[in-house]
């Protein structure tokens, strides 16, 4: 949907990813966001996918102006894991 309809508000998809759930290194394609200077992130992931996502932004330094991060966000786990990281 995002993907899609983007243009027509005004915005660029500077990339657009896909990964296999449950994978362990998501580093290529932050690196990938990063390196097209993407300063929104819109994601659904699982909550084990999305902590190891929200970690390994953390430790390669990208910090879009803007994250909508659904369904991964959602569990207890989410805060008790991540910390001020979570915050982000």
């Amino acid at each position: 949907m995002w993907k899609e309809n983007a243009a027509k508000y005004g915005y660029e998809v500077v990339t657009y990813e896909e990964y296999a759930p449950r994978s362990t290194d998501y580093s290529d394609i932050i690196l990938k966001a990063k390196a097209a200077g993407a300063e929104a992130l819109f994601t659904v992931p699982s909550p084990p996918d999305g902590l190891a996502i929200q970690k390994q932004m953390a430790e390669l330094g990208w910090t879009p102006k803007f994250t909508l991060m659904i369904r991964a966000p959602e569990n207890v786990s989410w805060s008790e894991t991540l910390g001020a990281t979570g915050a982000m």
